[in-house]
């Protein structure tokens, strides 16, 4: 049983880790492609069009592909405060 499990274990970790990479490579893209907007905006006054879209997908797609490797490494952001009940 024991075996099984680590069967499946180490490629997943290898997967959760490859995973993390390529989101940080997307975070990567995702700056190259704001410096790109912010300079067509300012020198030749003409935005790049769905760069507003695609940074709001890409930020979805981020948070899903690192999510495992953060998982596993029990790096996840936690938060001890409380909302206030309504009375």
């Amino acid at each position: 049983m024991e075996n099984g499990f680590r069967r499946i274990l180490s490629p997943a970790l290898g997967i959760a880790i490859v995973a993390n990479a390529i989101g940080t490579a997307v975070i990567f893209v995702l700056v190259g492609i704001m410096n790109v907007d912010v300079i067509a905006r300012g020198v030749f006054n003409s935005p790049l069009r769905g760069v507003v879209e695609v940074v709001i997908f890409s930020l979805v797609l981020i948070v899903f592909l690192q999510l495992p490797d953060v998982v596993r490494s029990n790096r996840l952001t936690r938060s001890d405060g409380f909302l206030p009940a309504k009375l």
